[in-house]
């Protein structure tokens, strides 16, 4: 059983908007359903589990999931303070028949079910996966004042994105160490490879952007509104 954990707790600060840039209009409906419509439609996820912030968990049950009957979403759950917190709670919400987790970032609506179907796929034998870009720029490490301490070779820095993919038991183990050490970490894979463990990268060509900014928001219409056509 695969289980898909949407995190959407989060604030937007930087959308400078005044409601959560999860739930701003995009074509008439928020940017959050978007990205629930694309992985309740993947045939080869079981189940979703949505973290929100607890003040937006009735909006959310009513005007996404009930409105659009996004039949797959099993709860929607309240987050934390910060976003490792949110997948926890999510991780503790899974069906207990569930044996691989995917995470995706509620504001990436961008998401193809090919991309999806890949990493589960992969996960099935790698334990862990994440999708990530191949860095095109020339990539630079700043020393402590503002000049450049050494260039990177970029043929082998990546960009991580989401989904991010793992066996449900070892994920858990990860997390439940991190609280263990009272350590957060930047992604979920951070996670898994402090306790010694291997994450695959996927390379993905596709757009996926995380809407972050108020530029994104219209990047994503274009492109949600050009596929319609």
């Amino acid at each position: 059983m695969v289980t898909a954990i949407i995190v959407a707790a989060g604030v937007g600060q930087r959308m400078e908007k005044e409601i959560p840039k999860q739930y701003l209009g995009i074509i008439n409906k928020p940017l959050l359903f978007y990205t629930l419509d694309k992985i309740a439609l993947c045939p080869k996820i079981d189940e979703i589990i949505v973290v929100v912030s607890e003040d937006r968990i009735s909006y959310c049950q009513k005007e996404i999931v009930e409105k659009y009957k996004i039949s797959k979403v099993k709860e929607i759950v309240k987050g934390g303070k910060e976003r490792q917190d949110s997948v926890y709670l999510g991780l503790k919400k899974v069906s207990p028949s569930t044996e691989l987790v995917l995470i995706h970032d509620g504001v990436r609506p961008l998401i193809t079910n090919v991309l999806l179907e890949e990493v589960i796929l992969r996960t099935m034998d790698e334990d862990a996966v994440v999708v990530g870009k191949l860095i095109r720029d020339t990539m630079v490490l700043k020393g402590k004042s503002y000049y450049i301490e050494k260039t990177l070779e970029r043929k082998n820095v990546y960009t991580l994105e989401t989904p991010q993919c793992f066996k449900y038991d070892l994920i858990k183990q990860a997390y439940q160490k991190a609280y263990q050490d009272n350590f957060y970490g930047t992604d979920d894979t951070s996670l898994v490879v402090r306790i010694g463990k291997k994450v695959a990268i996927i390379e993905n060509n596709q757009v996926n952007i995380k809407v972050t900014y108020p530029q994104d928001l219209l990047l994503v219409e274009y492109l949600l509104l050009r596929d319609k056509i």
